[in-house]
């Protein structure tokens, strides 16, 4: 269908004894423009004595539907990280200043909970430190 270099599969040739399976990998890459295809699948029996077989097919349609990439689709931002290998770092600033949030929360929690046993002025003077 003029779609090889955006359809692999690999192994694309292999065979199978009854009752087996094998995994295959099937790569998708989007073209240019909206598109559909297909995928044969041909099953062929290999040990037929005479050497000549019938083989059973089956089409699979593909549809490729093309969208722009906002910034925060996988396509877009995320991608980019993930091309440059900054997504561990990207998480670990997150968690870090997740953390840093949440310890100044308890702090300050804290804080507020010993001044309570203060009178007013004393309160209000070191709240404004």
């Amino acid at each position: 269908d003029g779609l090889d270099e955006n359809i692999s599969i690999v192994p694309n040739q292999f065979s199978l004894e009854p009752g087996q399976s094998k995994k295959v990998a099937m790569r998708l890459r989007a073209p240019e423009k909206n598109t559909r295809a297909f995928i044969s699948l041909i099953a062929q029996d290999s040990n037929h004595p005479s050497g000549l077989s019938v083989a059973n097919g089956i089409k699979l349609p593909v549809y490729f539907t093309i969208t722009a990439p906002s910034a925060l689709s996988d396509s877009g931002a995320v991608a980019l990280f993930q091309a440059h290998g900054t997504i561990p770092w990207v998480k670990g600033l997150v968690w870090g200043f997740d953390f840093f949030l949440l310890a100044l929360f308890v702090y300050l929690r804290r804080r507020r909970a010993r001044l309570k046993h203060l009178p007013v002025e004393i309160q209000r003077f070191l709240n404004d430190i």
